[in-house]
C-alpha cells in the first residue's frame, strides 16, 4: 500500500528535528567559569570588551600608565632652627628700680636665608637674699635685630619670700634677614612697693627658634 505524505507528518518530523538539535546543543554548551588564557586567541579580548572604568593601576606594567602634570610647589617649611642655654654663669642681678635695664642674653644666629623667626625664651629668676625690704618684680622685653621690640614687655609676679623664684617665658616673632640676625633679652625692675625693694637674680635660660617660610 502506498502512504501519502501529509502535511502532518512534515510538521511532526520537523519537530522532532528542532528537539534533537535543541538536546545536542545543550550538550555541548561550554560550562561557566571554564575559559581560561589557555582557550583565548592572542588579541582577542579588544578594548570593546573590557569594561569601562573596570581596571587598575596593578593591571599594567610598571611604567604603562603615563604621568599627572607635576602640582604647584607648597609653602616652604620650617628648614631651619637654633637652641641656646646656659644655667652656669654667675648670676645677672636686676636692678629694683625702672631706668638701669640689665641685658641678660644677646644671641646671635646666623640665618641660611630670608624668613620668619619665631622665638620662645624661658629663663628663671630668684628674689636676692637677705627677704628684707619691700617685695620684688621685675618685667623683661625681647628684641630682635636693630634693638626692635618684639611685642610687649612680659611683667613678673610678686616675690615676697627670700630665695623665692619665678619661670618667665617670653614669645617673639622678627623677619630675619640672611645671616646675621641677634636677639636680646633686656630685664628690669618695677615698683612693687614703697620701702627698700630688693634685686633679682636671673641664674639661665633656655631659647629656641624656628625658621619659617614667611
Amino acid at each position: 500500500m502506498r502512504r501519502h505524505i501529509t502535511p502532518s507528518l512534515i510538521i511532526s518530523v520537523l519537530a522532532l528535528f528542532v528537539a534533537l538539535g535543541g538536546a545536542s546543543y545543550a550538550a555541548i554548551k561550554i560550562p561557566r567559569n571554564s575559559v581560561g588564557a589557555a582557550q583565548l586567541k592572542k588579541d582577542a579580548v579588544t578594548s570593546a570588551k573590557v569594561k569601562d572604568r573596570s581596571l587598575l593601576a596593578t593591571d599594567f606594567r610598571t611604567g604603562q600608565l603615563p604621568r599627572g602634570a607635576t602640582g604647584a610647589t607648597g609653602a616652604a617649611g620650617p628648614t631651619f632652627s637654633f637652641s641656646s642655654s646656659d644655667s652656669t654663669f654667675a648670676p645677672v642681678t636686676i636692678e629694683p628700680y625702672f631706668g638701669s635695664a640689665s641685658m641678660i642674653v644677646e644671641k646671635d644666629v646666623d640665618v641660611p636665608r630670608p624668613g620668619r623667626m619665631n622665638v620662645t625664651f624661658s629663663g628663671r629668676f630668684q628674689r636676692d637674699y637677705p627677704s628684707a625690704g619691700d617685695p620684688s618684680a621685675f618685667a623683661c622685653q625681647m628684641y630682635g635685630p636693630d634693638f626692635t621690640p618684639l611685642g610687649e614687655a612680659s611683667r613678673s609676679g610678686v616675690l615676697t619670700e627670700e630665695y623665692e623664684y619665678e619661670q618667665m617665658t617670653i614669645v617673639g616673632s622678627f623677619i630675619a634677614t640672611e645671616g646675621t640676625n641677634r636677639i636680646t633679652i633686656s630685664c628690669y625692675g618695677i615698683s612693687a612697693g614703697t620701702g627698700t625693694r630688693r634685686p633679682v637674680l636671673f641664674l639661665g635660660y633656655n631659647m629656641i627658634g624656628v625658621l619659617t617660610g614667611a
